[in-house]
């Protein structure tokens, strides 16, 4: 076994519109859980997925798509989105038992300014202010 893949779209807070702070101090409740299984089995952890929505919710409900039925009256924000990518890179990317991450999602048909309007709330950082925070700490 090379890495322990997890993916990760934990609940960090339990309201909309946090900021980078709130968001990082729900990090702060999985990071022990997260180290304590790399020194157990010895192995960094990869994110097999980690995605953030361009919505109000999304660090509250990572894991809930725009396009299900309870999701229809889901608010645009790019700031929350963003929020959730800065607290992630600050939080989680330079620990030691850290191996990387899958980002979700990004669409190999995507062309700027020729999608829907679901997109707009959808997981793509593409052309959307997260993209360029992404970029820059991928660098």
């Amino acid at each position: 076994m090379d890495y322990i893949g997890i993916q990760a779209y934990f609940p960090l807070v339990d309201h909309k519109n946090p900021d980078v702070e709130q968001i990082s101090s729900g990090w702060a409740k999985y990071l022990p859980t997260l180290e304590a299984i790399h020194k157990k089995h010895n192995q960094k952890i990869l994110f097999t997925e980690l995605g953030y929505k361009s919505t109000e919710d999304s660090a509250a409900k990572p894991w809930e798509w725009v396009d299900n039925p309870e999701s229809h009256n889901k608010l645009l924000s790019y700031q929350t989105q963003v929020n959730c990518y800065r607290a992630f890179f600050d939080t989680v990317w330079e620990k030691d038992w850290f191996a990387g991450v899958h980002l979700w999602q990004f669409r190999a048909d995507y062309a700027s300014g020729n999608h829907s309007a679901s997109y707009d709330l959808d997981f793509s950082p593409l052309g959307k202010p997260a993209e360029e925070l992404i970029r820059k700490n991928f660098e």
